[in-house]
């Protein structure tokens, strides 16, 4: 009867294949890192910088897509518009007094993208446009 109940009981997986429980641990790691990362890019914007001087240089109609930029940042969705002119102004070294920040809004009817004023109370998430909208970018 005591013998039984060792028999019985299930081998331990660490002692009968070492190699086997280390990688099926390093898989899981691997996968719940994936997943984190997965999550913190939905939680991040990708935002271009365009200068009003790069806007002047532009002629006739233009595509949104083809729109020259100074720098691409990387904000969070939560953060504040506050938050970006502070790192535009740190960036351009431009008060942030002088500094006005837009977005593409885009139109359904009529169909149109247009600058839309970003008030620095407000967060990024506000801006972010649906994901049908053309210059919606699903990899940010």
């Amino acid at each position: 009867e005591d013998v039984a109940e060792e028999v019985l009981r299930a081998p331990d997986p660490l002692r009968t294949n070492a190699r086997m429980v280390e990688r099926c641990d390093r898989e899981v790691y691997l996968a719940e890192q994936r997943r984190r990362e997965k999550v913190e890019q939905q939680l991040r914007i990708r935002i271009r910088l365009v200068l009003e001087r790069d806007l002047r240089r532009m002629t006739g109609f233009w595509d949104h897509a083809e729109i020259p930029h100074s720098q691409t940042l990387k904000m969070g969705r939560d953060q504040t518009v506050k938050e970006l002119v502070a790192e535009v102004e740190a960036l351009t070294l431009v008060p942030h007094a002088h500094l006005a920040v837009f977005s593409l809004h885009y139109r359904s009817n009529p169909r149109q993208v247009r600058f839309a004023f970003m008030p620095t109370s407000s967060t990024m998430r506000a801006h972010i446009p649906q994901s049908s909208a053309p210059h919606f970018d699903p990899g940010d």
